[in-house]
């Protein structure tokens, strides 16, 4: 009997030894993520937005009636940039096809609307430098906000990561590493207390926590997400991306899902889905980000440098001129000398 009790208490020692000892492991390697995270992330961020400013993007996304999964809205958004210059395309898809267009050149910017496809465009807004001191940095700011459009894999809904790292106001309270697809990817579960008047978007809904899976074999990005504003039981948004792989193993969003949640008095869900098509293309011509891309005339003085396939058309306009002055040339000497 005393071995007995003897046999049972060394089995226990050993089960909390063995758990403790697993306990162990698991910290330090959440650890290891944390600092592979903060070590790794921001760095393949910045080259992962290098490459971004190459995509050409077109979204087609269809929102749903969470209850029904009635089709409510079709949308399409469009998106091109180049070397100082932007666009952007908002389309509604249905019997109204309301349109929207902002872009930025070297020259001006404008604003665009369109009620319906057989009319034509208006123009809303245009500026130049001249009529504004800060037009550069309102270009600057335009093509940024575009960018973090296009990279929706490096935002928490309205949060930017690259930004959000370091704020202090920004806890990570828990490391979970998971698969998807085969692949390792890591969960991380945080908290952003961030006083409301000191929200970084202003007007936006108050994140206050979540969880979020990053793909550490592709940039660390995103791919997938749950925000909260508080109290998760009444109200989350959840937002899961699918990928390809483009050049030098860079992610491309082929598509995504969003999904919000609320419950209560008025329970409501809404699912909106999206299909990204994706182009690598870094030198849009600059004629495709001006009023006359549009079919409306360009503002007097604005300048907007032309394509080189332009050039090359001049070139070839000049050389066949030049030939052609040389062929009469040597035809009026030939008649000469007869």
């Amino acid at each position: 009997m005393q071995k007995c009790k003897h046999s049972l208490i060394q089995v226990f020692i050993g089960i909390v030894v063995a758990v403790f000892y697993t306990g162990e492991i698991i910290a330090q390697e959440n650890t290891d993520w944390k600092e592979r995270f903060f070590a790794e992330a921001p760095k393949r961020w910045e080259e992962y937005l290098r490459f971004a400013r190459s995509l050409q993007v077109s979204v087609t996304s269809t929102r749903y009636d969470g209850a029904n999964r009635t089709p409510v809205k079709h949308i399409r958004h469009e998106f091109k940039q180049t070397k100082g210059a932007s666009l952007r395309i908002y389309q509604e898809l249905g019997p109204k096809s309301k349109a929207e267009a902002e872009g930025t050149n070297l020259s001006y910017s404008f604003e665009l609307k369109r009620r319906s496809p057989d009319r034509g465009w208006i123009i809303t807004d245009l500026e130049f430098p001249e009529q504004s001191a800060t037009f550069s940095d309102e270009q600057r700011g335009h093509q940024e906000k575009q960018l973090q459009t296009i990279c929706d894999c490096l935002k928490l809904w309205n949060l930017w990561l690259p930004t959000l790292l370091h704020d202090p106001d920004f806890k990570i309270t828990a490391i979970k590493p998971l698969e998807i697809d085969g692949r390792t990817v890591v969960r991380f579960d945080f908290d952003y207390p961030k006083p409301d008047k000191d929200y970084p978007v202003k007007g936006a809904i108050l994140l206050k926590g979540g969880w979020m899976v990053f793909d550490p074999e592709h940039d660390w990005i995103l791919r997938d997400y749950l925000v909260h504003t508080g109290h998760p039981e009444k109200y989350f948004i959840r937002k899961t991306f699918q990928i390809r792989e483009g050049t030098g193993r860079h992610p491309i969003i082929t598509h995504s899902r969003v999904q919000i949640v609320g419950k209560g008095e008025e329970s409501f869900e809404s699912v909106t889905e999206a299909q990204h098509q994706t182009v690598e293309q870094s030198d849009v011509p600059l004629e495709e980000f001006t009023l006359s891309a549009f079919g409306l005339p360009e503002p007097a003085g604005a300048q907007v440098s032309r394509s080189r396939l332009y050039l090359w058309i001049a070139l070839a306009g000049i050389v066949c001129l030049s030939i052609a002055a040389l062929i009469r040339w040597q035809i009026r000497r030939t008649r000469t000398a007869g």
